[in-house]
């Protein structure tokens, strides 16, 4: 008797506690949710992420007309450019282009002076009268030097560039300029987008099961059986005082399903790999190496080697083309201290013999990096170094150890043999400018070594790594454009066709 009285107690307090906080309604909305759940849950037909990159097809320019950057500063899009975590000063992130009409520019007189490239070239993400159109325009229509052989009165500076295009790109631009126009000079500025769209999925070993952007299968659980579980419960539920147990308890497990949802979601958003997370440095290369049993280097040098000799086809194609013309080519300038990482994963080695000592070595040496030990670590990788065997992470740290111990020209040659090494977009730089002093030698026309002009400029500034000169990844900055127009100028002026 005294346990029924109990029970009824319970019972009708739990009546009125519920009709206070509602347990029971509350406990079966969150069962029809949990069914709703289950059967929204994902499978493996998932789709992947739509690429970040402009396809080759959406850059094809078959447009029969010109279409060149305005001559004249336009509105931003406002807000500050952030690249890398950085934010690059006077960027105005912009791009627009506009009709030139042949006619017009056949029947006027002076220089005409062509463009071509990609966005270095056309002064993203800078202002027109900060690019070097903008620089070269002024500097040609200054009134001629003593001495000068060539006189620019009125010269027309139209930039043709625009950012994404490669060597590919401009052949078609170079033969309109060529049928439609009258050019006096031609400069190609070009080379960081050769292969602004190669994969890697286009490089992995046969067989590889090991992606890690494959989307995860989800494994259901068993449906008939946690829908009579539910069902169980819900006619337990009638109970006031069982429902608000059973709503406690499964508020409980909510939460901890919650919260281990929200883990899972943040280990696999760290495991993802991202482009453009640091301009700088190597800890993004090293949290999200590229693992040499899906991804096989070989495969990469020989997509590279084809870009190469496609790339310097190309530019002896242009300047063929143009033989009527000055045609200047030139070389590509770098960041040196670009992040390995920036756009793809980098394998530690492209040697599967070599990795696991080249790996040890990294993280020894990274260890040494933060312990403000850059002599024991150079040493470490020095000693780990093979010579059949390239390792772009390595020479970053290398080079890092060698700004450590106050060499900094020994530091640029070796961020410049990282940035040779790097696999994808922006790596391969010393190859594509030997593509086009090679180019240059093969169709007869001039050379402009952009990186050598930078390299100079740079030490005479004070510094190196061409901070001054590049304030991202490949785009020379205001003070960038106008030492490479001043060098133009002067090829220009100071020799003869």
């Amino acid at each position: 008797m005294f346990l029924l009285i109990l029970l009824g107690t319970i019972e009708g307090t739990a009546w009125l506690a519920d009709s206070i906080w509602e347990f029971r309604r509350r406990l079966l909305v969150g069962y029809r949710q949990q069914a709703i759940d289950h059967q929204l849950q994902p499978t493996s037909s998932a789709q992947p992420a739509a690429s970040p990159f402009t396809s080759p097809a959406d850059l094809h320019n078959d447009d029969p007309r010109l279409f060149v950057r305005p001559h004249r500063d336009l509105p931003g899009t406002g807000g500050e450019l952030v690249v890398g975590g950085r934010v690059i000063p006077d960027a105005r992130h912009a791009t627009e282009q506009e009709p030139l009409s042949a006619d017009a520019e056949i029947a006027t007189s002076g220089t005409q002076v062509f463009i071509l490239g990609g966005s270095a070239a056309y002064g993203y993400p800078y202002n027109e009268s900060d690019s070097l159109s903008g620089e070269l325009r002024r500097l040609l229509n200054r009134p001629r030097a003593a001495g000068s052989r060539i006189e620019f009165s009125a010269t027309r500076v139209h930039n043709t560039a625009y950012p994404g295009w490669n060597s590919h790109d401009l052949v078609p631009i170079a033969n309109k300029i060529a049928a439609d126009f009258q050019p006096d000079v031609v400069i190609v500025f070009a080379g960081n987008n050769e292969w602004v769209h190669w994969r890697t999925s286009t490089c992995l070993r046969p067989g590889d099961n090991t992606n890690p952007t494959k989307p995860e299968q989800f494994v259901p659980s068993d449906a008939p059986t946690a829908n009579g579980a539910r069902h169980v419960l819900t006619r337990l539920a009638h109970s006031r005082s069982l429902s608000a147990v059973q709503y406690l308890v499964f508020r409980w497990q909510r939460r901890q399903s919650l919260d281990s949802a929200r883990d899972a979601h943040l280990a696999k958003f760290e495991s993802t790999f991202r482009l453009h997370v640091e301009l700088t440095g190597s800890t993004y290369a090293l949290k999200h190496p590229e693992d040499l049993r899906r991804f096989d280097p070989q495969l990469w040098h020989n997509a590279k080697r084809r870009y190469l000799d496609e790339f310097r086809r190309n530019l002896v194609k242009i300047a063929r083309t143009l033989k009527n013309s000055r045609v200047v080519l030139v070389t590509v300038p770098f960041n040196y201290r670009l992040a390995p990482a920036w756009n793809h994963r980098q394998p530690l080695a492209s040697d599967t013999d070599q990795e696991a000592s080249i790996r040890r070595a990294i993280a020894l040496a990274n260890t040494l990096i933060g312990d403000s030990q850059p002599g024991r670590a150079l040493a470490t990788l020095q000693a780990a170094e093979h010579p059949d065997c390239e390792s772009p992470v390595l020479h970053y740290l290398k080079g890092e150890c060698l700004v450590g111990l106050n060499r900094p020209d020994e530091a640029e040659n070796a961020f410049a043999v990282c940035r040779e090494q790097m696999v994808g977009h922006l790596g391969g730089r010393l190859s594509i400018n030997r593509e086009i002093r090679r180019a240059s030698e093969d169709a007869g026309c001039e050379l402009l070594d952009a990186r050598e002009l930078f390299d100079r400029v740079q030490a005479e500034l004070g510094g190196h790594f061409n901070r001054d000169l590049i304030h991202d990844d490949c785009h020379p900055t205001p003070l960038g454009h106008h030492h490479l127009a001043i060098a133009i100028r002067d090829l220009l002026v100071s020799t003869t066709h």
